[in-house]
């Protein structure tokens, strides 16, 4: 008879974990540069890696949550890139690091954190590489809106006067190290297909997936992102304002956790009972009237519900239940 320790799932080596974590960060700029250095020693991991892992996880523990708020803008004329880098930050092999963030407006839709294939052998060179990089991922995201329609024009924020001035002339000038392939941004810059706009590094979101920051900084920087830090977990209660739209062939549970008590129905009823209907290709959820013993109900309101799906798929009915209305469509 085997023991309870024997029947112990294995620990998870650390390889794994790092990958989880990377996995998370492509939606937390906050942890971008701590990930990737993380993640460039997954090929031979040494004691250092597991300590650099649980630190990692002690600031998620703290941090839990990071919102991206979307608000609502009118249709943006351009897409802003913002791009940074730590020149030779790296101790062991002396190179930089690139930072970048996309955003349409004030959207975010892409953050990104890399080391530098090459060494650079200046800041300037450093954060040519970087916005050659932003260049390359903005143009990318531009192409792919014009498939949707729409043209805008493409701005990237550098923090370097000597990498502007490097994007805006022609040739390598005096630093003639550099690469030839660092140049095609001259060519961009000249044909008008993107512009490279000054930005103060104080304020450069860049900057957080550049290097290991203060507290303050990373709120301040998060804060440029329209991200937000929240605390607990996401219970997955959603204020109900307004229409709901949901597609067709779709199986919801509406689930009700707060419900205001009916009104123009005789006594209060202190059970939250309610109907629902789903009204056709694109519809939207509306209230429609109810009957609980006897007692006709004309009005209806609670504050917050939340929707789970199921992959059933049943002829359109609507049933009313103690606490939770099922809506379903064909």
């Amino acid at each position: 008879m085997t023991s309870r320790t024997s029947r112990r799932p294995a620990p998870r080596p650390t390889t794994a974990r790092a990958a989880r974590a990377n996995f998370l960060a492509s939606d937390r700029p906050d942890i971008a540069f701590a990930v990737k250095e993380l993640c460039r020693g997954m090929s031979a991991p040494t004691a250092r890696d597991p300590e650099a892992l649980k630190r990692l996880a002690r600031y998620l523990l703290g941090k839990p949550r990071v919102v991206f708020h979307y608000a609502w803008q009118r249709a943006p004329e351009s897409l802003d890139v913002y791009t940074d880098s730590d020149w030779a930050g790296c101790v062991k092999t002396r190179k930089s690091t690139t930072g970048g963030a996309l955003l349409r407006g004030r959207h975010v839709l892409k953050t990104w954190s890399g080391t530098q294939a090459t060494i650079a052998l200046s800041s300037a060179e450093a954060e040519l590489i970087a916005a050659g990089k932003g260049a390359a991922e903005g143009l990318a995201v531009r192409s792919l809106v014009r498939d949707f329609g729409r043209n805008c024009a493409l701005r990237v924020h550098v923090d370097s006067s000597a990498a502007i001035s490097i994007c805006r002339r022609t040739g390598a000038g005096k630093v003639r190290h550099l690469d030839t392939r660092l140049l095609w941004v001259q060519e961009l810059v000249r044909d008008g297909t993107i512009e490279v706009i000054k930005v103060a590094g104080t304020v450069n979101p860049a900057d957080l997936m550049t290097k290991h920051l203060p507290a303050e900084a990373i709120s301040a920087n998060l804060t440029r992102l329209d991200c937000f830090e929240r605390e607990g977990r996401n219970t997955g209660h959603t204020p109900w304002r307004g229409v709901l739209k949901i597609p067709a062939s779709s199986y919801i549970y509406l689930t009700l956790y707060s419900a205001i008590p009916l009104f123009n129905a005789g006594p209060s009823l202190s059970a939250p009972r309610t109907l629902v209907s789903y009204q056709g290709l694109g519809g939207a959820l509306s209230k429609v009237p109810c009957v609980k013993g006897g007692i006709p109900t004309s009005l209806v309101i609670y504050r917050e519900a939340s929707l789970h799906r199921s992959s059933c798929i049943v002829p359109p009915r609507c049933t009313c239940r103690d606490n939770r209305a099922q809506v379903t469509s064909s």
